[in-house]
This record gives C-alpha cells, sequence and structure tokens, in this order.
C-alpha cells in the first residue's frame, strides 16, 4: 500500500505536525486493517460495499474523542484513487 509514500509526502512536502501526521496515518492503518479483515490486499481494491461497511461500523462504534467519521475517513480518498502520489 502507500502509507509509506504518503507519510513521506506529508512530512517532506506538507510539512505536517507529528500529532497530525500520527492521525493521518493512523486512520490509514485501521482502514486498511479493515480491509485485511475482509480479505481487501489493498485500499486501491477496496469496492464501494467495504467502504460503505467501514463507514457504518465506525458509526456503531461511535468516533473516537475530538474525531468525527468524516475526519478519521477522510484520509484514505488518495488511496482508492490513484496508484501512486
Amino acid at each position: 500500500m502507500y502509507t509509506d509514500e504518503y507519510r513521506d509526502y506529508l512530512i517532506n512536502t506538507k510539512k505536517t505536525s507529528k500529532n497530525t501526521l500520527a492521525a493521518y496515518t493512523g486512520d490509514i492503518e485501521e482502514f486498511s486493517a479493515f480491509l485485511a479483515g475482509k480479505g481487501v490486499d489493498s485500499l486501491a481494491a477496496a469496492k464501494n460495499t467495504e467502504i460503505v461497511a467501514y463507514l457504518l461500523q465506525m458509526k456503531e462504534e461511535g468516533p473516537p474523542p475530538c474525531a468525527s467519521i468524516t475526519n478519521r475517513f477522510i484520509y484514505c480518498p488518495p488511496f482508492l484513487c490513484n496508484d501512486s502520489l
């Protein structure tokens, strides 16, 4: 998956703070783990059904303090649209 490249982009290009970097990459890793549990081996291979299932799971669990479902999920779309950054 693209987490290493995206992490480098966030650090070197966007100059993201450590806290923001941890939040962004954590959200992506959580989504990746969810997909792996469904037998999907990459973010790019995720289908609409897996994305909706993930969103519904987050809604049922409730977002962690200070994080909405949108904020937790918004950092994954670049991986769903491209094979590279």
